[in-house]
């Protein structure tokens, strides 16, 4: 029995199936994301607004910062996925542009 022999790798995944972080490619352009781990203290946009590319959309607060997310283009808001209050993750998409 050797207990120094190293662990099995994980088998990649089958031809079939995206990797998790190839499956929202399409929609990466297109998503307001939160830069870390924070809180919504203020939506600044309403869904169906037009935004420029770097416009402030939405204000969170970390460590009692404020964080201003801006636009990544310029387009309209189709859907706002937070409210103000609620917690959010780095990376999270906070909004969608169409």
């Amino acid at each position: 029995f050797d207990t120094a022999a190293p662990a099995k790798p994980q088998p990649q995944s089958s031809a079939g199936e995206q990797p998790a972080g190839d499956a929202r490619e399409d929609t990466d352009g297109n998503e307001v994301k939160a830069t870390l781990p924070s809180n919504v203290f203020k939506i600044l946009i309403k869904e169906g607004d037009a935004v420029k590319a770097g416009q402030n959309v939405i204000v969170l607060e970390a460590m009692k910062m404020e964080i201003n997310i801006e636009s990544p283009r310029k387009g309209i808001i189709d859907k706002i996925l937070v409210a103000q209050g609620d917690t959010v993750d780095a990376d999270q998409a906070l909004a969608i542009l169409r």
